[in-house]
C-alpha cells in the first residue's frame, strides 16, 4: 500500500505541475510578450468591435516608426521655385510684374528733348591730343516706335557711333556704343546732376547737367566702363571716361573736351521765333518744304524723316499748337 500510494502522489504531483505551467503559459500570452501586464486598448475593446468584413490590416494601429514617417511628411514646408526675373532667360511659375509700360514714340521724344542739346557738330580734344568730331542728330527711322538720337564721329577715339534712347523696361536712358574696332557696348544712363537752363555771360539761357552712364558688364567682364556727358553749356560739353578692371576702383582713362561748331544753339522760346523745329521743337537750322510752305527741322535726321512723311510731322505739330 505504500509503495502504490507513494505512485499515486508522484502522479498527483507532476499533475499539478503541468496545469501550473498551462495557466502561466495563458497568462503570458493574454499581456503580450513584454507588454508588461497590460492589455492594449484594441484588445480591451475586443474583436466584436470592429465589423466582420474589416480587413485585418485597418484595425491595427500604426508603427511607432511610420507614425513619425507619416508626421515628417506633414510638417515638411512646400518647396517653391525661386522667383526669376523677367528676361533672364529662365522660366517660372510665378508671375513676373513689369517695371514699366512701353512708351510711345512722342513721349520717348519728351524724355530726350533735354539732351537734345548734344544736336549738332563738334570738335573734341583729349589730354591724350587725340581728335574727336562727333555729330549728334535725331534717328526716328530707323525704328520709329523707339527714336533716339545718334552719333556718327569718323575720328573718334573711343566710339565712332553712339545711340541714345529710353530703356522702356526701367525708363532709364540707354546709350549703346560702337568702338573703333566694331566692338559694342551698352550702358545705362542717370542723371548726377539735374537739367538746368541758367542765364550765361551773353544773356541767354545756357543748358547744364551732368549724365552718368554705367556700361551693363557681363558677370565674367574683366573691366567695365564709366562715362559722364557733362554739359557746361551750350556750345561747351565734357566727356569724362573712366575703366575699372577686376575689383578695383574707376580709374580716369581719358577726359574729352568738345566745343561746339558753327552758331550757338539758343534755348530761350524768343530766340526760336519761327524757327522753331516742326519735329523736335528745338532750333531749327535747315530749311524743307512742302506743298510750297518752308518748315524748320533742327538738324539732319529731322529734315529725313521730315521728307519721309511730311504730312503726319505738319499734322502733329499742328495738334500741339492747338493744345497749348
Amino acid at each position: 500500500m505504500q509503495g502504490g500510494g507513494g505512485s499515486v502522489v508522484q502522479v498527483i504531483g507532476r499533475s499539478s505541475v503541468l496545469v501550473l505551467v498551462g495557466i502561466l503559459a495563458s497568462c503570458w500570452m493574454i499581456s503580450g510578450c513584454g507588454g508588461g501586464g497590460k492589455p492594449d486598448q484594441a484588445s480591451s475593446q475586443g474583436a466584436s468591435a470592429q465589423p466582420a468584413n474589416t480587413p485585418a490590416s485597418a484595425t491595427l494601429p500604426p508603427s511607432s516608426e511610420e507614425s513619425t514617417t507619416t508626421v515628417a511628411k506633414q510638417a515638411k514646408p512646400k518647396k517653391r521655385a525661386p522667383l526669376q526675373l523677367a528676361g533672364d532667360g529662365s522660366s517660372s511659375s510665378e508671375p513676373v510684374a513689369k517695371t514699366s509700360k512701353a512708351l510711345t514714340a512722342n513721349e520717348a521724344m519728351e524724355k530726350l528733348k533735354p539732351l537734345q542739346i548734344l544736336l549738332g557738330k563738334w570738335r573734341g580734344t583729349t589730354r591724350k591730343a587725340l581728335v574727336d568730331e562727333p555729330e549728334w542728330i535725331w534717328d526716328l527711322q530707323t525704328d520709329p516706335a523707339a527714336p533716339a538720337l545718334v552719333m556718327t564721329s569718323t575720328k573718334g577715339a573711343y566710339f565712332t557711333a553712339a545711340r541714345l534712347g529710353i530703356d522702356a523696361a526701367t525708363d532709364n536712358y540707354l546709350l549703346t556704343t560702337t568702338g573703333p574696332n566694331g566692338e559694342t557696348k551698352r550702358f545705362t544712363g542717370s542723371f548726377i546732376q539735374p537739367v538746368e537752363d541758367v542765364i550765361g555771360d551773353n544773356d541767354k539761357l545756357q543748358r547744364t547737367f551732368k549724365l552718368e552712364f554705367v556700361e551693363r558688364a557681363e558677370p565674367a567682364a574683366t573691366e567695365a566702363w564709366r562715362m559722364v556727358f557733362n554739359q557746361q553749356e551750350n556750345n561747351r560739353f565734357i566727356l569724362e571716361i573712366e575703366r575699372r578692371r577686376g575689383g578695383a576702383a574707376y580709374a580716369r582713362v581719358d577726359t574729352v573736351s568738345t566745343q561746339r561748331e558753327g552758331t550757338s544753339f539758343a534755348l530761350s522760346d524768343t530766340d526760336f521765333k519761327d524757327k522753331e523745329c516742326i519735329i523736335s521743337q528745338g532750333l531749327g537750322t535747315i530749311s524743307v518744304n512742302y506743298k510750297g510752305k518752308s518748315y524748320w527741322v533742327c538738324c539732319t535726321g529731322c529734315e529725313a524723316a521730315f521728307y519721309e512723311d511730311p504730312q503726319k510731322w505738319i499734322d502733329r505739330y499742328a495738334a500741339m499748337n492747338a493744345a497749348k
